[in-house]
């Protein structure tokens, strides 16, 4: 977008988010007794490894105002073992505070989807995010991010259903037009996002592609799902196990619940890149290693925490990927309809994933999987990727 429509339009411009950064950056330190600030001298493609101004500038601006205030650098040096040692680099042991930090954990919450992929994927991972809490870096994702689009695509088609609640689907009555869609969009931009403005810009464009998404996922409802009976939107499940003899919670929320004579089906809208054979495997042992098999072990999981005893369950995604909408169903060794028996396999991959939490022996330690790290937050703290350079030079 030119220079000149961003500034009419009121965009906020480069110059400008400095002026804030700074502000803050000066408020931060107003009041503070002792000020430690440090910056990376090292030269790399992100910086040049000189100070920043906004430190000069706090530096002349504290020492010039009053003489009481005593400033001095120093120069810390850290060697670095990222490209010398190949392999695993990290492992962190179950003393005595983290096993207490894991019970802190397990009692104060459920586990959902997200946790136990997390774990299951790279156990170092789930402890950077959950035992030790290290929050991931912020990122400039625009106007919306991937997260915020989400939530609104699915509180509009909870709008979009929430008519049909203990109904059977009629294609018929489904919104469809435009301008249906759109009164819905409003409604629901209003609830999640009343600071943002959809009228234009890029508030326009994301309007644009987000009602066009739901009115082809509305489609694939009409012509897949009519005559079926909804039992909701949006539901949240919750479940005990019993693990090592402790009942621990777990919980999810499934975007929709619909069921055909005996046979219950949960879908998930998923708005990123999704294809068939990523919910597929050929059998169960595969769900419990370092594979990402992230929305395969979420429908699995959302099958176990709302089967229902007597019934069959079908877990299904409704994709959107590159423009293409379909409704994928989840499959294990050819079976796509679980009954009993395979929920009693889910559990046994539950447990197995929950006893090496709760195993003193067990460490927290990077995966082996290198794919897993391309889009982690960790992968920087963990040096994952210095760690795959020194093993093709080491080969």
């Amino acid at each position: 977008v030119p220079y000149d429509l961003q500034r009419e339009a009121g965009w906020l411009m480069q110059n400008e988010r400095e002026y804030i950064y700074a502000f803050h950056f000066f408020r931060s330190n107003q009041r503070a007794n002792n000020i430690y600030l440090l910056y990376n001298t090292e030269t790399d493609e992100l910086g040049s490894g000189e100070v920043s101004r906004f430190i000069r500038s706090l530096q002349l601006y504290y020492t010039s105002r009053n003489p009481q205030i005593t400033w001095s650098d120093s120069l810390a040096e850290f060697k670095n073992y990222g490209s010398s040692l190949p392999g695993n680099q990290i492992s962190i042991p179950k003393s005595p505070e983290v096993m207490q930090r894991v019970n802190e954990f397990l009692e104060s919450r459920e586990l959902s989807a997200t946790s136990l992929n997390s774990l299951r994927k790279c156990s170092l991972q789930f402890y950077f995010k959950y035992l030790s809490r290290i929050r991931e870096p912020e990122k400039d994702e625009g106007f919306l991010s991937p997260t915020e689009s989400g939530m609104l695509t699915h509180k509009v088609l909870e709008y979009a259903m929430i008519s049909m609640v203990s109904r059977q689907i009629d294609k018929n009555a489904l919104p469809l037009y435009e301008e249906t869609i759109l009164q819905l969009f409003a409604k629901a931009a209003k609830e999640l996002f009343p600071e943002k403005d959809f009228s234009l810009g890029e508030g326009l464009m994301q309007k644009t592609f987000l009602c066009s998404n739901v009115k082809r996922i509305l489609e694939i409802t009409a012509a897949e799902d009519h005559g079926a009976y909804l039992r909701g939107n949006e539901v949240e499940g919750k479940k005990k196990l019993a693990v090592n003899g402790r009942a621990l919670g777990f919980i999810g929320t499934a975007d929709r619940i619909q069921q055909r004579d005996s046979v219950i089906e949960i879908l998930d809208y998923k708005t990123g890149k999704l294809e068939k054979n990523d919910l597929k495997t050929q059998g169960w042992d595969s769900l419990g290693n370092h594979k990402k098999r992230d929305e395969l072990f979420q429908l699995l999981f959302y099958a176990w925490l709302f089967f229902e005893e007597g019934k069959e369950i079908k877990p299904f995604i409704i994709s959107i990927r590159s423009g293409e909408f379909t409704k994928l169903s989840a499959q294990v060794g050819g079976v796509e309809s679980f009954q009993q028996v395979h929920m009693e396999m889910i559990e046994t991959l539950l447990s197995g994933l929950v006893s090496g939490l709760l195993d003193e022996g067990t460490e927290f330690t990077q995966t082996p999987e290198k794919e897993n790290c391309k889009f982690c937050n960790f992968n920087t703290l963990c040096k994952s990727e210095d760690n795959e350079q020194a093993e093709d030079i080491a080969g």
